[in-house]
């Protein structure tokens, strides 16, 4: 099996790279969300083993996303040091097959292994666009579900072999251009077929995206921005790549603030409990921005002293919904204020002044 292993520790890569190389897979390793997309792009892995927490602006979560809008079916074992409630149900709303508490022994990860083998337990993703690999005689490596349904249409059928199977020469030199920029081409069909397409380069191969034509508001779905390589869009001056810990005691298990705030190129944690998120604070040195979204209290008190002496530069945010809550929080220094329920709209705003 091919396994691609994903940690920013050396000491963990190594130690999977050994152990399940050692179980007769082909293993590939990258240290960084964005490494381990060129490298799923390239490697096509059957199995993701990837830690959550990671030293850039993805996280493990986001590279299974994305790598699974390639292969739907590719089973996903997430490892971390912080097994909160919320990442649990993000976990299993992102469809992860296994999830490993570190620091774990190995034989339980052998175990998962084995079981992520039966692709029958893997949910599969859902995923409104094609994705494409072609070498660079056009030759297509893989082609995702997704792509395989709309290339049914075409005089190719369901499994074309190579890129001059789908376009004439007009629109196989209009795929040229689609470096830079979405282009509108059409595909060799019966009837008339044309679709939205942007590529790149990833070493010796080119990986297409593929919108239907009538759905080009797709380009914005963040898969697309990560298997392209774009530059996030900005949130009216907030910059993407910032990292958000929003300590959250009030929230549904998977509140939408999350999802906003990775869709402008943020990554944001949730903790809620106050101990879990100075757990994410402490191991993440990147976190510059911290949304106590709790009732102020002597404990959390604390923790701001705590955060200000190890990042006297972090972003610090309180929330109420009273007066005396808020004047809790004046008092412990917090300046920067939001009523509860609060928008990502109203965060950003915020952070701009």
């Amino acid at each position: 099996m091919r396994i691609l292993v994903v940690d920013d520790e050396a000491r963990y890569r190594a130690y999977l790279h050994r152990i399940l190389g050692s179980q007769g897979h082909d293993v590939e390793v990258a240290r960084t969300g964005r490494e381990a997309i060129d490298a799923g792009i390239r490697f096509q892995p059957e199995l993701l083993v990837t830690d959550w927490m990671l030293k850039n602006h993805l996280h493990g979560l986001h590279v299974s996303r994305v790598l699974r809008a390639i292969d739907s079916e590719m089973p996903t074992i997430l490892m971390t040091g912080f097994p909160s409630e919320e990442l649990r149900t993000e976990a299993r709303i992102g469809r992860v097959l296994h999830f490993i508490e570190k620091p774990f022994e190995v034989e339980s990860l052998v175990a998962a292994v084995r079981r992520s083998l039966h692709r029958s337990e893997v949910r599969r993703e859902s995923v409104p666009f094609g994705v494409v690999i072609a070498d660079r005689s056009g030759f297509l490596v893989s082609t995702s579900e997704r792509a395989r349904e709309m290339f049914r249409r075409t005089t190719a059928g369901a499994r074309p072999g190579n890129l001059r199977d789908l376009f004439d020469a007009e629109n196989l030199a209009a795929l040229e251009g689609s470096l830079d920029e979405w282009v509108h081409i059409a595909a060799v069909a019966p009837g008339r077929i044309r679709w939205w397409v942007r590529s790149r380069r990833a070493g010796d191969v080119r990986i297409f995206v593929l919108l239907p034509e009538r759905r080009r508001f797709l380009h914005t779905d963040a898969r697309i921005a990560l298997l392209l390589d774009l530059d996030a869009p900005l949130a009216n001056g907030l910059q993407a790549g910032r990292r958000l810990l929003v300590i959250d005691e009030y929230s549904d298990p998977n509140p939408s603030y999350l999802d906003a705030l990775e869709q402008i190129g943020c990554v944001a944690y949730r903790a809620e409990r106050l101990e879990l998120g100075l757990r994410l604070f402490r191991e993440d040195p990147a976190i510059d921005v911290v949304v106590m979204d709790c009732k102020p209290r002597e404990a959390i008190e604390a923790a701001l002293v705590e955060m200000r002496e190890l990042r006297p530069e972090v972003e610090i945010v309180g929330t109420s919904e009273t007066p005396n809550e808020a004047d809790t929080f004046g008092r412990a220094g917090v300046s920067r204020q939001l009523h509860r329920p609060w928008r990502v709209g109203d965060l950003v705003a915020l952070l701009q002044e």
